[in-house]
């Protein structure tokens, strides 16, 4: 039977691999993972550019994808959240994300009391909209340690919407975020989503490139979000 595995590189050059079994949940999800890393479903194959390289061996159920970075490999896994752990990562993530904002976008002030209820009641209720099969949500790990999340939910118009996309600074740079978009919108697809949706800060450049690499466009969102702000961007994407 094939068993998704994650671990660490060890030894010289990290050419020795030390499994470690995930929850046995993500077994369902080994096609996302080849999709989402263009791997085919059986044999071995390995694939990138000159900072990552990517290869499965489905024999022994394996799947990473390595990022060099300072000449050391680093072993990068995006996880399907489902368990109890992959929630507090999830939680952990977010307010990270939430701390980055504030600072970056209102450094004199402190995060308004309702916008902390509205996140605490969220975070609380995991899955909550974004349980599967409408929602999703994704954790990205370098070896053992959460790097990145996102998120997706259905909109009242029958869309998947995408938020809460984060890596944290010291893991940026690798290709997380594209993995983390890419792997949402496979998911998106299977569970039968035509579009997915966003709604962004003008400022966030950076994730606007990563979105706009997965496909995504600028739309004209004040017909389609009913409380889009000035200081935001709407982007839509097609789905195969």
């Amino acid at each position: 039977s094939e068993r998704l595995v994650s671990g660490r590189r060890t030894g010289p050059g990290g050419g020795r691999f030390e499994p470690r079994v995930l929850d046995a949940a993500l077994r369902s999800d080994i096609s996302v993972m080849r999709k989402a890393y263009r791997i085919p479903g059986s044999g071995a194959k390995a694939c990138g550019t000159a900072h990552s390289h990517v290869c499965v061996v489905v024999g022994q159920g394996i799947v990473e994808q390595r990022s060099r970075r300072d000449g050391a490999a680093l072993l990068i896994t995006i996880t399907p959240a489902r368990t109890q752990s992959h929630m507090q990562d999830f939680r952990e993530l977010v307010r990270d994300l939430v701390s980055w904002a504030m600072a970056e976008f209102h450094p004199d002030q402190a995060v308004p009391p309702n916008v902390l209820a509205n996140l605490d009641r969220e975070l609380a209720d995991l899955p909550g909209k974004y349980a599967t099969p409408e929602g999703a949500l994704f954790v990205a790990y370098a070896a053992d340690e959460p790097a990145g999340c996102i998120a997706g939910f259905r909109t009242v118009h029958g869309d998947l919407e995408v938020t809460r996309l984060w890596v944290r600074p010291d893991f940026r740079g690798l290709g997380v975020g594209d993995k983390l978009v890419e792997s949402l919108l496979i998911r998106a697809s299977k569970s039968g989503y035509t579009r997915a949706v966003l709604r962004s800060r003008k400022e966030m450049t950076s994730a606007h490139k990563i979105y706009r690499r997965a496909g995504f466009a600028e739309f004209d969102g004040d017909a389609y979000f009913s409380n889009l702000e000035d200081v935001e961007v709407a982007m839509r994407h097609d789905l195969d």
